[in-house]
């Protein structure tokens, strides 16, 4: 929990977004080991206990046993393109709509991500 939330370096929430990211990428691939199959049964109740959300019990089985057939499975994550912004002393990641709509398309049309700090 301590590297997801770290947020004391140069990027701040971008770099705890990034770890967030990897943290839940890594969870992603634990789940669809085959060890890890007979579990779930009691895994998804307390996923669905640990996560806020508005699907049913019956959608996260269903989404869990279409994603143990897909083969080679990859998550793909995005940061849009943006720019700090510090409002009455706190920090946000002011997003470009321009420049996000031309890297969602591409990640979409093409599955590519796009570098959200360099060119």
């Amino acid at each position: 929990m301590q590297y997801a939330r770290f947020r004391q370096d140069a990027l701040a929430d971008i770099s705890r977004t990034a770890r967030q990211q990897a943290v839940i990428k890594a969870i992603g691939k634990e789940f669809l080991q085959v060890k890890t199959v007979s579990k779930l049964p009691w895994l998804v109740p307390q996923i669905a206990k640990s996560v806020e959300t508005d699907l049913t019990i019956a959608q996260l089985w269903a989404m869990t046993n279409m994603l143990r057939r897909i083969e080679n499975l990859e998550v793909l994550s995005q940061t849009l393109p943006g720019n700090f912004l510090i409002e009455n002393e706190v920090s946000y990641w002011n997003v470009n709509p321009l420049k996000s709509r031309i890297a969602v398309k591409k990640l979409f049309e093409e599955g590519k991500t796009s570098s959200t700090f360099f060119p």
